[in-house]
């Protein structure tokens, strides 16, 4: 009887731990619920290539925007998705110098960090440690080089270099503006930078063709009567009539906007394939390149290593002047 006792006892015991880590996952997934990251700032680096790091609420590289044709040649391929904001700026100049756009025997090579962001004294920490890791690689591999840090409470330049006019971003808020850069970066990343003017202009004909420029009358009138329908003074057969037609011009305006999205899309899926061929083209450059700056690196770091405590004054000068 005693051991089925036990038995019963450990079963029981069993259950209920079971039962606690259960509880313990719900009451997570309900706290933490899992779901896309929010963009949070975006940190630009800007040697010649010029790059877009997208960084979520946890700091880390969510997306990345090459800015110009050379970030397309160094960066195409590259995965920096989820590294810290200082990891993928050290990341970003050890690539840039294994690729010959930083010379090894550069005689001052200054590199800009900006971060826009909403609120500055959340990344004051963190743009100090971004330039300690990139004048790191510098030290490690005596190059005269520095990295200057600032921070920029707007995002509209960040939203302006992805091709967005400022008529689609004037009156949104931040957490608005952070969403069209996500979205944005989502859209480009698979188009080469230079087919991405042939999107803005073919977008802007399609928005002026006879097809679809009622769409901005037409949302025009849904605010008008959805005003009007709010209004309390309104009998119901009048407000009924204007629900009916409220419901009849939206109907019209979803038609249009699918049917754009539609000719948008196709041209997107046009531009990504014309991408492929400019991409592969970029890896064979970024190759060349890279067989060219290799023996400039090899023959830096036997002069660095040969005169190490010298090219490490020059260094400290070169930061100093940047101050």
């Amino acid at each position: 009887m005693e051991k089925t006792n036990s038995k019963g006892k450990i079963i029981a015991l069993i259950l209920s731990i079971v039962l606690i880590v259960s509880a313990l996952v719900v009451c997570l997934i309900i706290i933490f619920p899992k779901g896309e990251s929010k963009a949070k700032a975006v940190m630009e680096c800007s040697v010649n290539p010029d790059v877009q790091f997208v960084l979520d609420t946890n700091d880390r590289v969510l997306q990345v925007n090459f800015l110009n044709e050379d970030a397309e040649v160094l960066l195409n391929g590259v995965d920096f998705k989820g590294k810290t904001a200082e990891e993928a700026g050290k990341y970003f100049v050890q690539l840039c110098t294994e690729a010959g756009y930083i010379n090894a025997n550069t005689t001052g090579h200054r590199v800009d960090i900006t971060f826009s962001c909403e609120n500055p004294s959340e990344f004051e920490q963190i743009q100090q440690k971004v330039v300690k890791s990139i004048n790191k690689y510098f030290d490690d591999n005596g190059i005269i080089a520095g990295a200057v840090a600032s921070i920029n409470t707007s995002f509209n330049d960040a939203l302006t270099k992805l091709g967005v006019s400022a008529s689609e971003f004037n009156n949104l808020t931040n957490e608005e503006k952070l969403a069209l850069i996500k979205s944005k970066s989502e859209e480009l990343k698979d188009v080469a930078v230079s087919l991405r003017d042939d999107i803005n202009t073919y977008i802007e004909q399609l928005k002026n063709s006879d097809a679809f420029k009622r769409i901005p009358t037409l949302e025009e009138s849904i605010a008008e009567l959805e005003n009007q329908i709010n209004s309390s003074s309104l009998d119901t057969n009048t407000k009924n009539l204007l629900i009916q037609q409220l419901n009849s011009i939206k109907s019209q305006l979803k038609q249009l906007q699918d049917q754009l999205k539609q000719q948008i899309d196709a041209k997107m899926n046009d531009l990504k394939q014309q991408s492929k061929a400019i991409f592969n083209s970029a890896k064979q450059v970024l190759q060349q390149r890279k067989n060219e700056a290799k023996q400039i690196l090899e023959q830096h770091k036997q002069q660095f290593e040969a005169n190490s405590e010298t090219i490490k004054s020059q260094i400290e000068a070169y930061r100093n002047s940047l101050k």
